[in-house]
């Protein structure tokens, strides 16, 4: 049951996200692909058997301000194609 809760949720977020900017799929895609390993990090920090390892939370706050910025970002082939489609 929680794994697939889990797994919806993932496609929710990543259907809205890549949504968002369907002209720059690929580089929403890279963004969303970075905040998933920022978490996975983190967690894994968290949870190793391993007491005195935990996660540097300035590197998890980088990576999604990371990834953010990844996901608002334009493909140059986005910005071309609209450049293109404004002139004629």
């Amino acid at each position: 049951m929680l794994g697939r809760l889990k797994q919806r949720l993932l496609l929710w977020v990543l259907e809205r996200e890549v949504n968002k900017m369907p002209k720059s799929w690929r580089t929403s895609i890279a963004g969303v692909a970075l905040w998933f390993a920022t978490v996975g990090n983190a967690i894994f920090a968290l949870v190793d058997a391993d007491p005195t390892t935990n996660p540097d939370w300035k590197i998890v706050a980088a990576g999604f301000v990371a990834g953010w910025g990844l996901i608002q970002a334009r493909d140059q082939k986005a910005h071309e194609a609209e450049k293109t489609n404004g002139r004629r």
